[in-house]
């Protein structure tokens, strides 16, 4: 018997084939049955679920969610791609279970975005699926570096401030959060203002006063 046999069921199935063995003459009269069984396993399939969206900030964790309907199925992470510059992800070879959750804190070392690929594959006793890994992507982002330089701590009414935003960090936004003028005038710096690296903050200022005023960015 050979013949090619496909399981279209989550199961493993055993079949059975009985043979009996006679002679022309008839002999014996009441053969004895023999009986062989082969256990069919199913063609394993999986999901992934990515509930992280893609995207996460450096030092958060993934919640990458593995599933198979298949008993006994087994997921095997076959490896994660384009990982320089980023730590805390799973090594290859880790096998799960349907329902396992993959929460990887990820460490992005550099100052822009990376995104590694995570690939599965899926057994059952040793039977794959036949196809390539399934895979899903992680995007990690950067936490951003700001560096302020104030070289005008000290002026004169009338002068101007010179103070420069930078960051080696892409894509940054550099958001005003408070700043305080008191009774100082000519100031145009609003909470929520927005800079890019290299913007600063260039403006005239009066001081209507008899004393000197301290003002503060943030």
């Amino acid at each position: 018997v050979d013949e090619l046999l496909e399981n279209p069921t989550d199961n493993a199935i055993t079949i059975s084939y009985e043979f009996t063995i006679t002679t022309t003459d008839g002999c014996p009269t009441a053969p004895t049955p023999q009986t062989v069984f082969v256990t069919v396993a199913p063609r394993p399939t999986m999901s992934i679920s990515n509930s992280t969206a893609t995207d996460i900030c450096s030092g958060e964790a993934t919640a990458i969610t593995l599933n198979s309907t298949v008993t006994d199925a087994s997921i095997v992470l076959e490896g994660v791609s384009n990982t320089a510059g980023v730590t805390g992800f799973t090594s290859a070879g880790v096998t799960f279970e349907d329902g396992d959750v993959i929460a990887d804190n990820l460490v992005n070392t550099t100052n822009s975005p990376i995104t590694i690929t995570y690939a599965f594959s899926v057994n059952v006793d040793g039977c794959d699926d036949g196809v390539a890994d399934m895979t899903t992507d992680v995007t990690v982002n950067p936490n951003p570096v700001l560096t302020i330089t104030n070289l005008a701590t000290e002026i004169c009414s009338g002068e101007l401030t010179d103070i420069t935003l930078t960051t080696p960090t892409d894509n940054e936004v550099i958001t005003v959060t408070d700043v305080n003028y008191g009774l100082v005038t000519g100031g145009s710096v609003s909470v929520s203002d927005v800079y890019s690296a290299g913007g600063g903050v260039d403006e005239l200022l009066e001081n209507p006063t008899d004393n000197a005023i301290t003002i503060s960015y943030e």
